[in-house]
């Protein structure tokens, strides 16, 4: 980000005047730090200029080719946040029934109704059902299909013998799952170790659901 051309003025403006509503300034440094990253040598931000013509948010160059980049980004609605709280406190009970059982869980599930209908304890549900005994439990009914199995250990333990991954990550979640699809809303919890000067990163993984 040091090497985007007013991307420190902006991050600093973010800090003093913008914490209240911060998400469409990360955002716009989002967006410059991808172009930056994938080889655009040249990323700068165009300065704000309150109640002169709109201008374009960055401009980036790469060879011969410039453009100028307008950040449109819809704002989360009243209907989307609260299906995602929803799915929060769905997953938060999930997690519990894992925790009391001592068993760490994987529940996939794609979803036929709103959440917000379902019920706070629709996923911890199918995670008690699971605990019971189980090693594999499916469902499909009015609320979604879905899968709960025990937590696959053997790839992500073999890389944290050597590495430090960001906890919830693409990364951790690639490791546990086997991919990770950017279309999917995940939820992980667990209890873990800081590396050493990487307060958000585990060095050793206990239990996830």
């Amino acid at each position: 980000m040091k090497q985007i051309i007013g991307a420190e003025e902006r991050a600093s403006r973010l800090m003093q005047e913008g914490r209240a509503q911060p998400d469409d300034a990360i955002y716009e440094m989002l967006i410059a730090g991808a172009y930056r990253q994938r080889g655009w040598q040249q990323v700068s931000f165009v300065p704000e200029t309150p109640g002169l013509r709109k201008q374009p948010d960055i401009f980036v160059k790469r060879g011969r080719s410039e453009w100028a980049v307008e950040c449109k980004r819809a704002g989360r609605s009243g209907y989307a946040r609260d299906e995602k709280l929803a799915g929060e406190r769905m997953s938060a009970a999930a997690h519990e029934i894992s925790r009391q059982a001592a068993r760490p869980l994987v529940i996939m599930v794609h979803f036929r109704a709103e959440l917000a209908g379902l019920g706070d304890n629709y996923l911890a549900e199918k995670a008690v059902a699971f605990t019971g005994g189980s090693s594999h439990f499916s469902w499909a009914d009015e609320g979604g299909t879905g899968v709960v199995v025990e937590v696959p250990w053997h790839a992500l333990r073999q890389v944290l013998r050597t590495d430090d991954i960001y906890f919830g990550g693409s990364r951790m979640i690639e490791l546990v799952l086997g991919n990770y699809n950017h279309s999917v809303d995940y939820n992980m919890a667990g209890d873990w170790s800081p590396a050493e000067g990487r307060p958000c990163t585990p060095h050793l993984y206990i239990i996830s659901a």
